[in-house]
């Protein structure tokens, strides 16, 4: 047991850390979709664009926010995904200072919000 804690305090100081349970639910069984692999699961709340682009990029390995045209290809395939939580999700495409682009899942369509504002995230993962 003791040379498990050391191995695990030695990853901490050369900066590799384990995926957290969290992460792994989050990712879970991506799927392919395109030429990207997608989460299989939103993060648990929604967040503030800011707050979900380093949420995306703390998953690790690549993981990202989509941009608008992987987002509504997410859209597109929404049925044979499944498990999304909200109505409108963020993309990384910023569309000003304060603004960036987010897909509505009910009817497709894309609008520029403000950053502070609170939606859901589905991270993606380039193949």
């Amino acid at each position: 047991m003791k040379k498990m804690y050391l191995l695990l305090a030695l990853l901490g100081v050369l900066g590799w850390s384990l995926p957290s349970v969290a992460q792994k639910n989050i990712i879970g069984n991506a799927q392919k979709i395109g030429k990207l692999m997608v989460a299989q699961r939103d993060f648990p709340s929604q967040l503030k664009w800011n707050e979900a682009f380093q949420a995306c990029a703390k998953l690790g390995d690549g993981w990202r926010l989509p941009n608008k045209e992987e987002l509504n290809l997410l859209f597109i395939n929404k049925a044979k995904m499944g498990g999304f939580s909200g109505p409108y999700y963020w993309t990384v495409s910023e569309s000003s200072d304060g603004r960036a682009w987010l897909q509505f899942f009910n009817d497709g369509t894309q609008d520029d919000y403000y950053k502070i504002s609170k939606c859901w995230v589905r991270a993606v993962h380039d193949l």
